[in-house]
């Protein structure tokens, strides 16, 4: 999902992933750690204003696109707060062929926020998301 979007993120690190493991490491993810899994080229950058919008169905990975957006001038999340899972979970497979999901890290953003079961909160709350994010981004687009 990052990699959809990467030509609208700077070139710095996106987001970390804080292992929650015996000796806890940091993580960091740029454009190039997300081209190189995904097996895409990295793309010109487009410079203009973002609107996202979240509620409570905004979830896992769309928060942690969410995150790779935080704290940056050029853009403003609107609506409701997201869903709580800003996590990443393994899957340990046992003999019978039972899967054991496990959270093992939680998301960093670049503002050095830890989101793991918090609900991400909006810029602007709102009950017409699609009808503000458009004004905003009118008002904006020059």
């Amino acid at each position: 999902m990052i990699a959809a979007v990467h030509r609208f993120l700077p070139d710095d690190v996106l987001l970390k992933f804080k292992m929650r493991r015996r000796f806890q490491s940091v993580m960091p993810i740029n454009k190039e750690f997300v081209a190189k899994i995904v097996g895409i080229d990295i793309e010109t950058r487009i410079n203009c204003p973002v609107a996202i919008i979240t509620d409570e169905v905004t979830a896992s990975s769309g928060e942690a696109v969410l995150l790779c957006f935080r704290g940056l001038d050029y853009v403003r999340v609107f609506g409701a707060p997201t869903a709580g899972y800003a996590s990443a979970n393994e899957s340990i497979i046992f003999y019978n062929g039972s899967i054991l999901a496990l959270t093992v890290s939680c998301d960093i953003a670049r503002t050095g926020e830890v989101f793991c079961e918090d609900p991400i909160v909006p810029d602007v709350y709102t009950d017409s998301p699609e009808e503000d994010a458009m004004s905003w981004l009118k008002d904006n687009f020059k």
